[in-house]
C-alpha cells in the first residue's frame, strides 16, 4: 500500500507541474494588445457578358467570360483582447486593412477593373494554447470599399441595329465575411509573433448595381454579371499589455 501511495504521489506531482505549466503558459496570451500585420491579398474576379444568339447576329464577337487573379502588398493594424482559460483561448480585436488590390482586363468589347482599398472590421478568435504556441480559427466582418469601371463596346453591327451600352462605374462599401486559421508565438512575455490566413467571402449582392444587370439596346438584351473572391495571408506582431 505503501509502494502504491508513493508510486500515485511520483505520479501526480509530474502531471500537477504539466498542468500548471500549460496554465502559466497560455496565460502569456491573455491581456490587451496592439498589432500590425504585412502580407499579400490576392483577389479573383469572374466576369461574363451574354446576349441573345437569336437576336444578335455574330453572338460570339460580344459575349465575354473572363477569369483574372491579382496579388498586392497587405497592412493590417489591429486592437484586441484576448483570454486563455487554461488551455482553451478566446478574444476579439478590431482590424483596419490597407491595400491597393486590383483586377483588370481588356476585350473588345469589354473593358472592366476592381479595385478594393480600405477594409474596417472585427474579428472573434477560438483555440488552444500549447506552451509558446497559440492555434486558432477566426471569424469576423468587414466593410470594404469596392471600386468598379466597367467599359462596355460603344458600336456593332447586328440584326437589330447599332449596339450602344453606357458605362457602369461605382465606389462603395460593401460588407466582407472573413473565415481563417492562425497561429501565434510567444516571444516572451510582451511580444507574440503571428501568421494568419483569410478568406475573404464577398456577399453576393455585393454590385448591387452590376450583377446580373439587364442591358437593354433596341430590342437584344445583354446580362452583365461579376463575382468577387479573395484571399490573404500575412505576418506580423503584436504587443501584449499586461
Amino acid at each position: 500500500m505503501k509502494a502504491l501511495l508513493l508510486g500515485l504521489g511520483l505520479g501526480i506531482v509530474p502531471a500537477c507541474t504539466l498542468a500548471n505549466g500549460l496554465v502559466n503558459n497560455s496565460d502569456q496570451f491573455s491581456g490587451f494588445y496592439l498589432g500590425g500585420a504585412l502580407g499579400g491579398l490576392r483577389i479573383s474576379s469572374d466576369q461574363s457578358l451574354e446576349f441573345n444568339r437569336k437576336k444578335v447576329a455574330n453572338v460570339s464577337k460580344y459575349n465575354a467570360h473572363l477569369n483574372t487573379s491579382n496579388t498586392r502588398l497587405l497592412g493590417q493594424i489591429t486592437a484586441g483582447y484576448g483570454k486563455a482559460f487554461h488551455v482553451f483561448y478566446i478574444g476579439g480585436e478590431l482590424i483596419a486593412e490597407i491595400t491597393d488590390a486590383e483586377v483588370k482586363r481588356h476585350t473588345p468589347n469589354l473593358k472592366w477593373n476592381i479595385k478594393q482599398k480600405s477594409a474596417f472590421g472585427g474579428r472573434v478568435k477560438s483555440g488552444i494554447a500549447l506552451e509558446k504556441w497559440l492555434l486558432y480559427g477566426l471569424a469576423g466582418i468587414e466593410t470594404v470599399r469596392i471600386e468598379h469601371q466597367i467599359d462596355f463596346i460603344r458600336g456593332g453591327t447586328y440584326s437589330s441595329g447599332t449596339m450602344f451600352l453606357d458605362p457602369i462605374n461605382t465606389n462603395r462599401n460593401t460588407t466582407v465575411w472573413q473565415l481563417g486559421l492562425g497561429v501565434d508565438y510567444s516571444l516572451n512575455r510582451h511580444w507574440v509573433a503571428q501568421l494568419e490566413y483569410a478568406h475573404n467571402l464577398y456577399r453576393n449582392h455585393t454590385n448591387a448595381n452590376i450583377d446580373h444587370r439587364v442591358i437593354t439596346f433596341n430590342n437584344p438584351k445583354g446580362i452583365y454579371s461579376s463575382s468577387l473572391s479573395g484571399n490573404e495571408i500575412t505576418v506580423g506582431v503584436k504587443y501584449l499589455f499586461c
